[in-house]
């Protein structure tokens, strides 16, 4: 009997050709759920800077006063009164150099509310205002955007008046 005591190479060839598709097919899975990962990553920070900013601007008008929704092509303006603290306005803009950003401005400060945000929407009510926000994330290369859309109804304490902008 003879006893044999190395691989031949068609063996070899085989072993090398059934590793390789291991080898990718681990490699496929892991990009697929790193991608996955990566998208859901994005998508649930994005949803938390719109909830923050919708949060924000919410408690604040609730306390708010004297309410004046301005409408302009492409920028959006809410001023109001708040007791304790004065003249506040929420401001939007869809295009220059603060597109996608909600700012507050209160006297001389700025601060960013949220960033990202592609549409922002007031509806009046007699005693709420119907708040709207999308937010858009858009990945390089063409990949899907990541997309958040938030809607709150706040309802305002009494005797708040709403005013309409003139023209």
């Amino acid at each position: 009997m003879k006893r044999r005591s190395a691989f031949t190479l068609v063996e070899t060839m085989i072993a090398a050709v059934i590793f390789s598709f291991i080898i990718a097919g681990t490699y496929g899975a892991f990009m697929v759920g790193n991608r996955a990962w990566i998208y859901y990553n994005e998508h649930t920070a994005l949803k938390q800077e719109t909830r923050r900013g919708m949060i924000f601007m919410m408690n604040e008008l609730r306390e708010a006063k004297n309410i004046l929704i301005v409408k302009e092509e492409g920028r959006l303006r809410i001023n109001f009164y708040r007791p304790g603290v004065g003249n506040v306005s929420f401001l939007w803009a869809g295009d220059g150099d603060q597109a996608g950003r909600i700012l507050r401005v209160e006297q001389d400060k700025t601060r960013i509310l949220a960033k990202q945000i592609t549409a922002l929407s007031f509806k009046q009510f007699p005693d709420a205002i119907l708040i709207d926000i999308k937010s858009t994330k858009v990945f390089p290369g063409g990949k899907e955007p990541v997309s958040v859309r938030l809607r709150a109804k706040v309802a305002l304490r009494a005797k708040t008046g709403i005013m309409k902008a003139p023209g």
